[in-house]
């Protein structure tokens, strides 16, 4: 019963979703503006903004894209019957005839099998290309309807806490109101956060395929840059079509420049740039991210890995607020590992995630 409820309503709950967090992304601007305008004007002002800069950015990126995009569709079938022999040959891949004699043997048995996967994989994309077009009016669509309601979200802000704060019996007021605003920390700095290294890497990537000559580095670094939305994997994923392309262009010697070029953007990126902007992180490790975005994308998919950050960090929040910091408890963690050998140097320690603050 539930579960045709919610498939009925999933993409209403869908945009409803993506409008909150957009609502998060561009509060900030909105509510400089509103100091010196009615706020209903400054979420025009600000969507004005943005599709300049919409614009703009179409402008300088839309010829290369469609001159790559086009140059690719040409190109794919040759690069897939290119990959598809050099493999069912391995005595004549300049490549694979740097492996091993039984590696090259194991391949050319199994060449067959690898041929028809490319091939399947290349009919499959060839199959869901129509459909990814015709979705694009569908994709506009909840785009504008998106946007609408995220201008009466920011608008009716203050008519929906007043509304909400109502069923909250008076004596938890003050607590609930101090949890949701550190909620809504977590949650704004995550999502402006976000965006701001997605562009960051997006650009990075550009550059370093351009510099090591990959072909269609725009698209391959677009493609990075918008997985990056992703905390700690998207990025690493959105790099592996980028050095496959890489590996049957430009040979292996750069292929394995770019990939280490790429582990050291992310590196400069994830332990430089991010604090750096991330000034309200959501306060978890990267495995509780990691497991976080296993769990999401396997319940709901792509929403659930684009939610599961925030809500492992509102999880956080929680836990903070239901079993706070205990110092007794932590120094028989430490004596217990001594006793077992685990030595804890003083500069080793982890330390106390900070409070999250208040958003300005």
């Amino acid at each position: 019963m539930l579960s045709a409820v919610f498939d009925r309503v999933a993409n209403v709950l869908t945009i409803i979703i993506f409008s909150i967090l957009f609502s998060y992304l561009i509060y900030p601007m909105v509510k400089v503006l509103s100091r010196r305008m009615p706020r209903a004007l400054a979420v025009a002002v600000v969507y004005a903004g943005i599709f300049v800069a919409v614009l703009i950015a179409l402008a300088f990126l839309a010829p290369t894209v469609v001159q790559q995009a086009n140059d690719f569709a040409q190109n794919y079938p040759a690069r897939v019957h290119e990959v598809a022999t050099g493999i069912e040959n391995p005595a004549q891949n300049p490549l694979l005839q740097k492996l091993p004699v039984q590696i090259r043997d194991l391949i050319g048995r199994n060449a067959g099998k690898v041929g028809a996967y490319v091939g399947v994989a290349a009919t499959a994309i060839g199959t869901h290309l129509l459909p990814l077009v015709q979705g694009g009016a569908t994709l506009a669509t909840e785009l504008a309807v998106t946007f609408g309601v995220t201008f009466m979200f920011i608008v009716d802000l203050e008519k929906i806490q007043e509304t909400l704060i109502r069923v909250v019996p008076k004596p938890q007021r003050a607590y609930v109101v101090s949890l949701v605003m550190d909620i809504d920390s977590v949650i704004g700095g995550f999502v402006r956060s976000q965006v701001i290294l997605s562009v960051v890497t997006a650009l990075a990537s550009i550059l370093l395929l351009l510099v090591t000559g990959v072909p269609y580095a725009v698209i391959l670094g677009l493609l990075i840059g918008v997985l990056g939305i992703v905390p700690v994997v998207g990025a690493i994923v959105g790099a592996v079509p980028a050095v496959i392309v890489a590996l049957f262009t430009v040979g292996i010697v750069k292929a394995i420049v770019v990939t280490v070029l790429f582990a050291v953007i992310f590196q400069v990126i994830g332990n430089l740039v991010a604090p750096l902007i991330n000034a309200k992180s959501v306060g978890v490790t990267p495995l509780i991210v990691t497991l976080a975005i296993l769990v999401g994308g396997e319940a709901y998919g792509i929403l659930g890995i684009l939610l599961s950050v925030p809500v492992a960090g509102i999880v956080r929040v929680l836990y903070d607020r239901l079993f706070p910091a205990d110092i007794e408890g932590e120094r028989l963690v430490l004596d217990a590992r001594a006793a077992s050998g685990d030595v804890t140097r003083p500069g080793d320690r982890s330390k106390k995630t900070p409070a999250v603050q208040r958003t300005p």
